[in-house]
């Protein structure tokens, strides 16, 4: 109920954020903001995305955008055409003249503190035509976020361009009996990932046709396309309180299954998802008399819903 609150919260902001401005005659200018993930992670990262969009009958000159970073929020990089001066606190952009009917835009990726809640932030697009101030437009845009606390079920950042790493974590226990872990490769503006890790309704729920699965179910939604060559490379440690029924040699054959799809192990070249996804490991991991973990590793250009 919070989290869908949260939402309508966030799309309210956005609309806020498009209320026109006018300029000259005939058409109107707008504004959007809008941050991704969101919810986000306390610790993690986020991207604000920002538009501007000339809609009046005339070029608009000295296009600037200002970005303040909200309190305990820090920048750490801005991916737009236009020109950038940055500190960890603001983000100043020009873009020179806007013509009618284009747009610009700008992609502020910031750290998050570890403050949990609804966090509300703001640009401000401006043009000025160095002359009176008549056909100047001061335009902000609005847009509400929220920073959920750590969980070891659920993870939400903002993967930067060069890539890294998402996970809910290196540990497992009986009460909460998987950890996933998602290498992603680089991208060209970053991009959102999610992992969550949630309870099957039984056996069979997400497994292949006749099959029994042990342990959560591992969403994993990542909204960007990635190769064979240069895939996902995911991580699932399974607790032992789900496995000590399984022999060790059927422990090492253990399938894993991708939206209810038996996955085969790879036949491929190290780190290549060839069938494509594939397991390339299966490992036991002791960690003290009666407790051991099992690792997957699969390689996927995929993500979706992963169980074991």
């Amino acid at each position: 109920m919070r989290r869908t609150l949260a939402m309508l919260i966030a799309l309210a902001a956005v609309l806020v954020a498009a209320a026109p401005a006018s300029a000259g005659q005939g058409g109107q200018a707008t504004a959007t903001l809008s941050g991704s993930p969101d919810p986000v992670t306390a610790g993690t990262t986020i991207a604000y995305a920002t538009t501007f969009t000339n809609g009046t009958s005339q070029a608009l000159p000295d296009t600037t955008l200002n970005a303040p970073a909200p309190a305990g929020f820090s920048i750490v990089n801005v991916i737009t055409s236009g020109s950038c001066t940055t500190s960890a606190s603001d983000a100043t952009c020009t873009f020179g003249t806007l013509a009618m009917g284009a747009s610009v835009s700008a992609t502020i990726i910031m750290n998050v503190p570890s403050a949990t809640g609804d966090v509300s932030s703001s640009v401000t697009w401006t043009t000025s035509d160095g002359d009176d101030d008549s056909d100047d437009i001061t335009l902000p845009a609005y847009t509400t976020v929220t920073v959920n606390a750590p969980s070891t079920d659920d993870v939400f950042k903002y993967m930067l361009p060069a890539g890294g790493t998402i996970s809910t974590g290196s540990t497992t226990t009986a009460a909460n009996p998987q950890s996933t872990t998602v290498d992603v490769p680089s991208t060209q503006n970053g991009v959102p990932a999610t992992i969550s890790e949630v309870g099957a309704s039984g056996p069979s729920d997400a497994c292949g046709a006749g099959a029994t699965c042990v342990g959560q179910i591992s969403v994993v939604t990542i909204p960007a396309t990635f190769s064979a060559t240069d895939p996902l490379h995911l991580k699932f440690l399974l607790d032992s309180s789900e496995l000590k029924h399984l022999q060790r040699k059927r422990l090492l054959k253990l399938p894993m299954f991708h939206d209810g799809v038996l996955v085969p192990n790879c036949t491929g070249a190290a780190g290549v998802a060839s069938p494509d996804p594939c397991v390339s490991a299966r490992k036991i991991i002791k960690v003290k008399p009666g407790h051991f973990r099992l690792e997957i590793d699969v390689n996927s250009s995929t993500n979706g819903r992963w169980r074991a």
